[in-house]
């Protein structure tokens, strides 16, 4: 029964659940659904799902590993979403893999006077130089979160960029981070901020691309709130009418 079928229907849920789940919705076999899957080059469906909205920026700005930690993930989870997104790896090194030689008498001055990661990203190297470097001259890393009086700050995360926030306390956007996530609450997102009341009414009578641009949002959001209510995906009339002469053909 796989032959013919309309994969516009289909293709916005590949990958949004088990392809075995998918095949018996569809009518087809597992195989059939996979190699869609594989042709569109669309990952498999997982559990550890990823709200890549708070990583994306960081992709290419430090090590895949250094962001993999942060994340608690996978160092080849970091780096195939890089991959996909056409982002160039962070490079600790320079032309034919000799280390940079960095001019240190233009940066002393900097160590210590904020996070390391922070010096390092002026400068363009990682992270590691910058700490041997300190430490070498023997000057105390930076730390400003004695300083920071949280109860006044605590109820801004999570309502805004970690480093928007991080900018209106004037601190660094790693104490904004590890302060987020002791208290546990998530990053921010814009997709928090959806009023689903006044959209859900179109979810299925518009593709989901369509809604997503008056929304605000990314296709995937839209994608998952319909699936959610169990909204079937849009269909034009066109469309329609051409699958229900195909499986009346598969009936006769």
């Amino acid at each position: 029964m796989s032959d013919g079928l309309n994969w516009s229907v289909w293709d916005g849920y590949l990958g949004m659940m088990p392809d075995k789940k998918l095949s018996e919705i569809i009518g087809c076999s597992e195989d059939t659904v996979i190699n869609r899957r594989r042709k569109l080059k669309m990952p498999a469906y997982t559990n550890n799902f990823i709200d890549w909205t708070a990583w994306d920026e960081k992709l290419g700005k430090e090590t895949d590993q250094s962001l993999a930690r942060k994340m608690d993930r996978a160092v080849t989870t970091v780096q195939k979403r890089r991959r996909e997104l056409g982002i160039g790896a962070f490079r600790e090194s320079g032309h034919r893999g000799k280390p940079r030689k960095i001019e240190w008498e233009a940066w002393d001055k900097l160590l210590g006077t904020a996070p390391d990661w922070e010096v390092a990203k002026k400068i363009g190297c990682s992270i590691r130089p910058v700490e041997k470097r300190r430490a070498k001259l023997h000057v105390p890393a930076f730390n400003r979160h004695a300083r920071i009086d949280w109860a006044k700050w605590d109820k801004e995360l999570g309502k805004a960029r970690d480093r928007e926030t991080a900018k209106l306390i004037g601190c660094s956007l790693v104490a904004v981070e590890q302060r987020r996530g002791m208290l546990g609450i998530k990053p921010f997102s814009k997709n928090d901020r959806i009023d689903w009341k006044r959209w859900d009414s179109y979810l299925g009578k518009l593709d989901d691309r369509t809604v997503g641009s008056y929304v605000g949002c990314s296709l995937s959001a839209i994608r998952r709130r319909r699936q959610k209510l169990r909204i079937p995906a849009y269909m034009s009339p066109d469309a329609q009418r051409r699958l229900i002469e195909k499986l009346q053909g598969f009936a006769s």
